[in-house]
């Protein structure tokens, strides 16, 4: 079958030739693709096409609570908090934390959601009874030495969770493997917008040029102190961890000395309620930058950060300073925003 839709009513052929009763095989793939998680399209041995190679191992929920966050519980055991995910279209659910026991003396061992195929029960290797059993026809929290996802559907289908080693009586290392469906890492851009030379006692002198030139932006000057400045609404879609780099092309390669700083919050609220900096007033960063490339430098944290506060972002450059070793223009594009946040729209 090259061409296929559904659903459709009726039954096949008299109400159309994709009309009839539907296999559970046939929404997985549907699950999938709208969550943009890990699964197959076109299921079977012949024609194994899966979700975007990519999304291997997408699977997590972040808007449900817990988020099956895995945690040492002391010993071999781990702790598997509540939380739901897609593991290859199938809707999984735990509302009670689960603990494992884990194997003694492995290296890179996972622990993960496994969504057996198979009529038999998966029981891991070295296993604690009552511990880790996947049977047959569920998806259940297990461990395993190496993620299988089968894409003939006749194994296994595995979204991680966590990694881990172990020695004879405890947890040595246990990272975090989750991918979520719903939310990640989103990479966002402020252009600057103004700029001008700080001239002595702080007061402001002429405005910085447009560099008409690549790659465009703000031109900051030799042997001047110059200003950039950049506005900015945090996202809807922001949960956590926002950071900037600002974006700096130079005319020639050399140390840089900037300072980056911002003053942000909310409607009603004072314009300097938030601030953060890279260096505090009257000191600054020294940075190797090379000629002619992007340079994304100078990385600054939002401590306070909430989604909708209105930012202002400001880059200073001493061009005057000795240890300014670029001896020549730096143009400022802007800065690159990263968050961790909503894929989905969520206001």
């Amino acid at each position: 079958m090259t061409q296929r839709s559904w659903p459709w009513f009726g039954e096949a052929p008299g109400d159309g030739p994709d009309a009839g009763a539907y296999e559970i095989e046939d929404w997985w793939p549907v699950w999938a693709v709208l969550a943009k998680a890990a699964g197959l399209v076109v299921e079977g041995a012949g024609s194994p096409l899966r979700t975007l190679s990519s999304l291997g191992n997408i699977g997590i929920f972040y808007i449900v609570p817990n988020r099956l966050e895995v945690t040492d519980a002391g010993g071999l055991a781990v702790d598997v908090n509540t939380g739901a995910a897609l593991v290859e279209g199938q809707f999984y659910y735990n509302d009670t934390s689960v603990q494992l026991t884990l194997p003694a003396s492995q290296t890179d061992y996972y622990v993960v959601l496994r969504k057996n195929y198979t009529g038999t029960t998966y029981t891991p290797p070295g296993y604690t009874a009552g511990s880790g059993e996947v049977e047959g026809y569920t998806t259940r929290i297990t461990w395993v030495s190496a993620i299988v996802q089968s894409t003939d559907r006749t194994t296994y289908w595995d979204v991680p969770l966590a990694k881990f080693t172990t020695n004879a009586a405890d947890i040595t290392s246990l990272s975090d493997e989750r991918e979520y469906i719903d939310a990640g890492t989103i990479i966002d851009f402020i252009p600057s917008i103004y700029g001008y030379i700080v001239t002595v006692g702080l007061t402001r002198g002429d405005a910085l040029e447009a560099s008409f030139d690549e790659p465009g932006g703000l031109e900051m000057p030799d042997n001047e102190s110059a200003r950039a400045i950049g506005t900015y609404k945090i996202p809807h879609n922001f949960i956590k961890d926002l950071d900037t780099k600002c974006i700096l092309v130079p005319e020639a390669s050399g140390d840089v000395v900037i300072r980056n700083w911002t003053e942000y919050g909310g409607c009603g609220e004072l314009h300097s309620v938030h601030e953060d900096e890279t260096a505090v007033l009257g000191f600054a960063n020294t940075i190797a930058i090379t000629d002619s490339e992007r340079n994304c430098i100078d990385e600054m944290d939002f401590n306070d950060a909430s989604a909708n506060d209105f930012v202002t972002i400001i880059t200073d450059r001493s061009g005057s300073d000795a240890s300014d070793t670029i001896n020549a223009s730096v143009n400022h594009m802007g800065w690159r925003v990263t968050y961790f946040g909503y894929k989905t729209v969520k206001r």
